[in-house]
């Protein structure tokens, strides 16, 4: 009789979370990005990273963990804010959320662009 893995055997999910994010900015201008790692309900505090990505720059943003005491946890990729960037001026804010469905990805790839009213389009 064959051996079932940890976390293996029936009525057991397969964990679905980013542990952190890659972006390509398509746009032809400066996009702010805020990506929050974490969430209250687990009991860890919430961590935010931000960069501004130039017109056609890559960046990935590093992962997060938790220290827990002789282990630590991911601090997987809960929120992503962005504004396209007109010279001094920021556009709206707009809130992205993971919907991650192929177990755990170490860096999800994600391209973004400003369209015309400065909105930003996001393709997960």
């Amino acid at each position: 009789m064959g051996m079932l893995g940890m976390g293996t055997g029936p009525g057991t999910t397969t964990p679905n979370y980013w542990r952190t994010i890659a972006v390509h900015n398509d746009a032809e201008m400066p996009v702010l990005l805020r990506v929050t790692f974490g969430d209250n309900e687990t009991g860890h505090h919430v961590i935010t990273e931000q960069h501004t990505l130039a017109a056609g720059e890559s960046f990935t943003f590093p992962e997060q963990r938790y220290e827990e005491g002789g282990w630590q946890s991911v601090a997987s990729v809960h929120q992503i804010d962005t504004q396209c960037t007109a010279g001094s001026q920021l556009g709206d804010l707009h809130t992205f959320l993971p919907h991650p469905s192929a177990g755990v990805e170490f860096a999800h790839f994600v391209h973004l662009s400003c369209d015309a009213d400065g909105a930003v389009v996001l393709e997960m």
